[in-house]
């Protein structure tokens, strides 16, 4: 293993997984549909297992450098995000606004954990941590999934939003 590369790749994951728990926490406390907030708080929650079980790695790397602990999985559980994705989400939600944005922002820092574990899943020479990161990025790409559905919802609601559209020009 190449501690160096690792602590690298941990130090990126750790700062990921950070800025997902500032967006999703202040994401759900910044939207008045209560749906949307319960959605962006479990994913605040998701981000914050993420956190500790990197941080515990760091540690485990930074002191003894061998012994990481890559080979304890992460808890699997079943796709969370199910009970709290419903269509009342995006129907709840005006287009152009806050809540759309936020989707839109959650989507994006989701693609870009999935693409940065995935490389260090690629970059890992210890199968142990590839498959650590793999585990992740599966993990963010259920996150992923669910939002950019969401998304689509919400764009689709909102090439027929008649408001939105005979507002123009006026």
């Amino acid at each position: 293993m190449d501690s160096d590369r690792t602590m690298e790749v941990l130090k990126g994951a750790i700062i990921l997984e950070r800025s997902g728990i500032a967006l999703y926490s202040g994401l759900a406390s910044g939207t008045a549909d209560q749906a949307l907030a319960r959605l962006f708080g479990r994913l605040a929650e998701e981000e914050e297992i993420h956190r500790a079980w990197l941080e515990r790695i760091f540690v485990e790397v930074s002191s003894e450098g061998t012994d990481t602990g890559f080979s304890a999985a992460l808890p699997r559980r079943d796709r969370v995000l199910d009970g709290i994705l419903t269509e009342g989400i995006s129907s709840g939600i005006a287009s152009a606004s806050f809540e759309s944005a936020a989707v839109a922002a959650a989507r994006a820092l989701e693609e870009r954990a999935v693409a940065y574990y995935a490389q260090g899943a690629a970059d890992a020479g210890d199968p142990a941590e590839a498959g650590f990161y793999r585990m992740l990025s599966e993990w963010e790409e259920e996150h992923l999934e669910a939002l950019a559905g969401l998304e689509r919802n919400l764009h689709e609601n909102a090439m027929r939003d008649g408001s939105l559209w005979s507002s123009i020009g006026r």
